[in-house]
């Protein structure tokens, strides 16, 4: 495995992480809406970082794929939203 390949792997991990934590935090908080406000938040925070400052301030290979970086900030999001439904049904199974 490259460089390189090592690091997108890892950069995708964080961008995942981003979208989960960003759902999980708010439904931990207990703030009405969490899942709306993370949802919402976090989309357009990744739209900004990653099709106009990546393009601004980063060279190319820095940059990597901006559609693809995207995409993990969803799948994050998604993971997210998943967990917690699954934790609401069998938490209303106990």
């Amino acid at each position: 495995m490259t460089d390189q390949a090592f690091a997108n792997i890892v950069a995708q991990i964080a961008h995942t992480l981003t979208g989960y934590a960003a759902i999980v935090t708010l439904i931990l908080l207990g703030v009405p809406h969490a899942v709306v406000i993370a949802s919402v938040s976090v989309t357009l925070y990744a739209l900004v970082k990653e099709f106009w400052w990546d393009y601004k301030y980063e060279d190319a290979l820095t940059r990597g794929s901006s559609v693809e970086d995207f995409v993990f900030y969803i799948v994050g999001l998604i993971l997210g939203i998943v967990v917690n439904v699954f934790a609401g049904v069998f938490a209303a199974r106990t």
